[in-house]
């Protein structure tokens, strides 16, 4: 029994002394991120202090070597000149569509406009607000307040 507390003791004592030293490396650590402004890597830093191992993540099926295969089936390509493409059978451009196609399409006639004056909608508040006024009539007079 007293050889299991001396054994406890002393387990304690390690794991106390190991995780100062944790700390002080951790803190350290820290400064340094603060220092070279790396804020992006920090986390990274700390499981190398920490000594933990990052799991990889996997690459997704798709971008390991399935599309790699598919290259090697397709066939080669190779430029062609504007003699071979004309003989291959490939369609010409069609030329631009004459006026009658566009018969449907009414000409505008230009009509002038005159340009008018400018008014300001601050030139019209001091006549909204005398209309306004003459619209109201008062029941009332005078004053009820002596």
């Amino acid at each position: 029994m007293l050889q299991q507390k001396v054994d406890l003791i002393r387990q304690r004592k390690a794991a106390s002394v190991k995780s100062k030293i944790q700390r002080d490396a951790i803190v350290e650590t820290m400064e340094h991120v603060k220092i070279t402004k790396k804020w992006k890597k920090a986390s990274k830093k700390i499981d190398e202090v920490l000594g933990t191992k990052t799991i990889k993540k996997k690459r997704p099926a798709s971008s390991d070597g399935a599309s790699a295969s598919l290259h090697e089936e397709l066939p080669s390509l190779r430029a062609r000149t504007p003699q071979e493409s004309s003989s291959s059978g490939f369609y010409q451009s069609s030329p631009p569509p004459i006026k009658s196609a566009f018969k449907h399409v009414k000409e505008e006639k230009k009509v002038a406009v005159e340009p008018s004056p400018f008014r300001s909608p601050y030139d019209e508040i001091p006549s909204l607000i005398q209309k306004r006024n003459s619209l109201k009539s008062s029941k009332h007079t005078s004053s009820a307040v002596f």
